[in-house]
């Protein structure tokens, strides 16, 4: 099987499977299905297990008139009774405010609104597409401030319309806890030098949805450097790291460096396999690096692999996703990440929302410069 017919294989597995949320039973299954694959690859492979209390979502709605519109609870914010909050809806002076959620991962609107005296926030999500789009619970350990209810962004106007009277709403936005435990997919390939400092690669394979495009790439591009590493282990060892939690703060990854003091500076490189590597609908490919030249190095492969070359970001930025925690200890890291038409969408599915060849392309560019630096002095 040629590696178009791999990654495709990979993908469509893991899309099938289901809703990707941390400690769901479909991330438990996966989490075993993917360290089959990385065994099966070559790499010594298993799953470590941590407690984890998981969000369920309960009845969560906006209510006016007639009108009822479901939505999600923020993940790190905090709920309402079960009869909910009554007031008038607007702007910016409802007792109950409309803030639509901004592009990137943060938005300071809204958290100055939930940090306010309102009694609850409806955030229609970012998106033109219909459909609910969360947002990422980066405060999930300390959930903070107002309740606050995601709807889908194509209800805006009718909130709007709704504020602009005044009117008054009913919003719910509850949840329950459930102790269980959820699990990071990891691996090793031992190098010929054990004094050598390692090379980590990683993937988050936890989020919203199926999230085809968004964990797929990356985790097809994980697995063939595994199998690529492990056909001729190089001076240092390679571990690879499939983490949970990427939707709760990187939950998963702040467990696995728990394990492995002083990883994070230790590691000769990390290359980290961001949100939709090879998405096919109006992908925004981005390479964050902690030098520049882990970034010419990158794309210099990449572009020989007849990939798509991600665009730079401005020196000085700071990642996201899992490159981000690397930087903040001071670690080197090369981070490929973006985003897609569907990131965080239910549409995010395959076949559609997947370049196949390109995750290929990528995959191939990304083996040869893992294998340089496995293989540096």
């Amino acid at each position: 099987m040629g590696m178009e017919d791999r990654v495709n294989a990979v993908i469509t597995e893991f899309d099938a499977q289901g809703w990707h949320r941390t400690a769901t039973d479909t991330d438990r299954f996966s989490g075993e299905w993917f360290a089959r694959e990385l065994a099966a690859a070559g790499a010594l492979a298993g799953t470590e297990s941590y407690p984890f209390r998981r969000l369920v979502p309960a009845e969560s709605f906006v209510e006016f008139g007639r009108r009822r519109i479901q939505g999600l609870p923020l993940f790190d914010s905090t709920p309402t009774s079960d009869q909910g909050v009554r007031g008038p809806l607007g702007d910016e002076d409802g007792e109950i405010r409309v803030v639509p959620a901004l592009p990137g991962p943060h938005s300071d609107e809204i958290d100055a609104a939930r940090r306010s005296s309102v009694l609850g926030i409806v955030m229609p999500t970012n998106t033109a597409r219909p459909g609910l789009a969360p947002r990422n619970a980066n405060e999930f350990r300390r959930p903070f401030g107002r309740p606050v209810l995601q709807v889908s962004g194509t209800e805006l106007p009718n909130l709007q319309a709704e504020a602009a009277k005044k009117g008054s709403v009913r919003l719910v936005s509850t949840f329950t806890f459930e102790e269980t435990f959820a699990s990071n997919v990891t691996g090793i390939v031992v190098g010929t030098d054990p004094t050598a400092a390692p090379v980590c690669v990683m993937t988050p394979r936890s989020g919203w949805w199926n999230c085809a495009s968004e964990r797929g790439g990356g985790i097809a591009c994980l697995l063939e450097i595994a199998r690529a590493v492990a056909a001729k282990p190089p001076r240092r060892t390679v571990i690879f790291v499939g983490t949970t939690g990427h939707e709760l703060g990187h939950w998963g990854l702040e467990e696995f460096l728990l394990r492995r003091p002083g990883l994070e500076r230790s590691a000769r490189l990390w290359i980290h396999f961001g949100a939709s590597v090879g998405a096919a609908l109006e992908p925004r490919a981005a390479i964050f690096a902690r030098r520049p030249e882990f970034r010419v190095e990158t794309l210099s492969h990449l572009k020989d692999a007849g990939a798509a070359l991600p665009t730079p970001a401005a020196e000085g930025t700071v990642p996201g996703g899992e490159s981000r925690n690397i930087h903040s200890a001071g670690g080197d890291y090369v981070s490929l990440a973006g985003g897609s038409a569907v990131f965080h969408l239910e549409e995010d599915r395959w076949p559609g929302a997947v370049d196949v060849k390109q995750v290929a392309a990528i995959a191939t560019g990304m083996i040869a410069y893992t294998l340089r630096v496995a293989n540096s002095d």
